[in-house]
């Protein structure tokens, strides 16, 4: 995976130069789709299941399930499959990244699990002694990343000596088969690059761009450019590499139905957000408060609770906690993910959980809806010193709040002074 990794971050150096002209369509989209939920692939999901079996067989029982079971009251073969049951549910999840930025920023959707990645600096081509963060967020079979760059798109590294709106494939296609010959390198073969501009409502300036390895089997880069219709002067790229022979389930037309029927579609602007919250700050968290919650008196050094006339809550808390170890997940939330996934509290009627990337920081986000109408939204997130939790509780009858909207008011968090916290490698679970 690492190398993998390394790969993509050369990758996406180049690739985002990408563009194309017509606007055309992306490659997959399928206007039937209507991609709002985890991406589903039987054969993927059986690969993932057998390795998952796997895993768990040669091993012991998992400690929240010495936690929340009586195991001494099971079989064996009860014991495997809760632990199997478990670990499985850890990947019913899609992955929300919010990227921010003075204008507010950039948040988006992978359907389908992402709990690890981390961040490394690279080089923008063309752009001499500037380097980028680049953030990873990998799935075991789909490895996925994130760049931006803070410029205008005539004077960032997207730009293609040309007006976006003049811009055809031919010009693309050799901009960057001769950007590719110039450079140094052995690993992708530069006759398989591909591209066009599109179109959607929710960006400006929509460019993919595919390119292949030459390695055996072959991996294959999706690649997207875009700017936001609100802050047209920052620049993203998004890319997902997979093998192109599909082996592990996913191949090449299955990362273009994800880019062009579940992803795109989620781009959205984190100003929007502001209609309805604002930031807050507690030590080095900042926090999204409803904009008519009224803060109250706690009593409490590590405590901050508001609430709104409609019956909403929010708390926020902050708790000393010093990481150890590879696993950056805490007890607590990994308990809780069983909980919501196993339906594990009494009278619940629905429980999920969905992982949250802000700016390269891992956190969870467990949703628990009960049958009498009230519901509890738990957000963690952490750096190397401090625990940060943000809840909030509601109830469907009275609350003056959509309830989709909690969900991403509460995961989109910022904490300062991370310094090196994520840098390289980083497992969430």
């Amino acid at each position: 995976m690492f190398r993998k990794s390394l790969l993509l971050g050369i990758l996406i150096t180049v690739l985002c130069l990408s563009g194309c002209g017509n606007a055309q369509e992306l490659p997959g989209y399928n206007p039937k789709v209507v991609g709002n939920e985890m991406y589903k692939n039987d054969l993927m999901d059986k690969i993932l299941n057998e390795r998952i079996y796997k895993a768990i067989s040669a091993g012991g029982d998992r400690e929240e399930a010495e936690i929340l079971f009586r195991l001494n009251e099971m079989t064996a073969d009860q014991r495997r499959n809760l632990n199997y049951s478990i670990s499985r549910a850890q990947y019913n999840a899609v992955t929300e990244v919010h990227m921010h930025t003075a204008e507010g920023g950039l948040s988006y959707t992978l359907p389908f699990t992402a709990f690890r990645g981390g961040t490394q600096m690279v080089p923008l081509p063309g752009i001499a002694g500037t380097d980028g963060s680049l953030y990873r967020f990998n799935h075991p079979f789909i490895y996925t990343s994130l760049s931006m760059e803070s410029r205008p798109y005539e004077e960032s590294a997207q730009y293609l000596g040309k007006p976006y709106n003049t811009l055809t494939q031919n010009d693309v296609r050799s901009e960057l088969k001769e950007k590719w010959t110039n450079i140094q390198q052995d690993q992708y073969d530069v006759s398989s690059i591909d591209g066009s501009t599109f179109k959607r409502d929710n960006i400006i300036n929509g460019r993919w761009s595919t390119m292949k390895t030459k390695e055996t089997p072959s991996f294959v880069a999706n690649d997207i450019s875009f700017a936001l219709p609100n802050e047209p002067n920052t620049q993203y790229v998004i890319t997902l590499l997979v093998r192109e022979d599909g082996e592990r389930g996913i191949g090449k037309r299955g990362i273009e139905d994800i880019i062009a029927n579940y992803l795109v579609p989620t781009i959205s602007p984190l100003a929007r957000l502001n209609e309805s919250s604002h930031f807050e700050s507690y030590n080095d968290y900042s926090y999204r408060v409803l904009n008519n919650a009224v803060e109250e008196s706690t009593g409490s050094g590590n405590i901050k609770v508001y609430k709104t006339s409609g019956g909403i809550t929010q708390t926020i808390s902050v708790h000393p906690y010093e990481h150890k170890g590879p696993v950056w997940a805490n007890m607590a939330d990994i308990l809780r993910i069983t909980q919501a996934q196993l339906r594990l509290k009494p009278n619940m009627r629905h429980g999920s959980h969905k992982y949250i990337w802000n700016d390269g920081a891992p956190g969870v986000l467990t949703v628990f809806e009960y049958e009498d109408g009230t519901g509890e939204l738990h957000f963690s997130t952490q750096d190397a010193h401090n625990l940060y939790i943000h809840t909030i509780d509601y109830n469907r009858a009275t609350s003056d709040y959509n309830i989709g909207l909690l969900h991403t008011i509460i995961s989109d968090a910022k904490i300062t002074n991370l310094g090196n916290t994520y840098k390289g490698e980083v497992d969430y679970l």
